[in-house]
């Protein structure tokens, strides 16, 4: 659908995977078919990587017009140093560090060096949101009047059956938080929510049965 859309005046084309809001996840298959299709710049979002099955960065380096880029603000939980990098053959990475305008400075990069010395911490809580957010996967969908969607990110987006603004503030009026995507485009009257620590997990979904119920005996 996408490569029936592109002609010689399509100059990028950007891929977020997983997909910010819906979850879903490209693998290299359908990348490549995006390079091999379109002359454009593929342009590859994986800010939400670590929290997927994998990352197209290894096979990008053998294409021409792929560039894959990533960011220490979502698994690290670090979008105060706006730290970030990108993957793409040599020739396209040199061409484009004389035009990407930010630096890096010494304090943020060995902050950075600090953190990958300790991996491990991050890799174990990254396992957990994605045990977390498959427990909530696996729980939202028995709920009756929920179409609820698959994730390799760390949030779980879901589209109630009655109205979604009512559902919303219902919510939120019990002191749980989630995002509200509004009239977007096929993924819209749908909520977001991100997956949390085991009990705030517990007391969004009691929350959400609670507000459910109510709204279905109003209708």
């Amino acid at each position: 659908e996408v490569l029936a859309k592109c002609n010689d005046r399509t100059r990028l084309v950007f891929v977020c995977s997983p997909n910010n809001p819906t979850g879903n996840e490209f693998g290299w298959d359908e990348v490549e078919a995006l390079a091999d299709g379109c002359s454009a710049l593929i342009v590859v979002d994986e800010a939400y990587a670590e929290f997927g099955d994998g990352s197209v960065c290894s096979r990008a380096v053998d294409k021409e017009n792929v560039v894959v880029v990533r960011t220490f603000s979502k698994a690290f939980g670090l979008a105060g140093l706006r730290f970030g990098y990108l993957v793409a053959n040599e020739g396209l990475a040199s061409g484009l560090s004389e035009v990407v305008p930010y630096t890096v400075g010494s304090v943020v990069a060995r902050f950075v060096e600090r953190l990958l010395d300790r991996r491990d911490v991050v890799d174990g809580w990254i396992r957990r949101v994605k045990e977390e957010r498959e427990k909530l996967i696996k729980e939202l969908r028995p709920i009756g009047g929920l179409r609820v969607f698959d994730s390799k990110a760390n949030f779980v987006t879901f589209r109630p059956n009655v109205d979604t603004d009512r559902v919303y503030k219902g919510i939120l009026e019990r002191g749980v938080v989630v995002k509200n995507l509004g009239r977007l485009p096929v993924i819209g009257h749908c909520l977001r929510v991100t997956v949390g620590l085991p009990h705030m997990n517990d007391e969004f979904l009691n929350v959400l049965r609670h507000v459910l119920n109510e709204n279905t005996r109003i209708l």
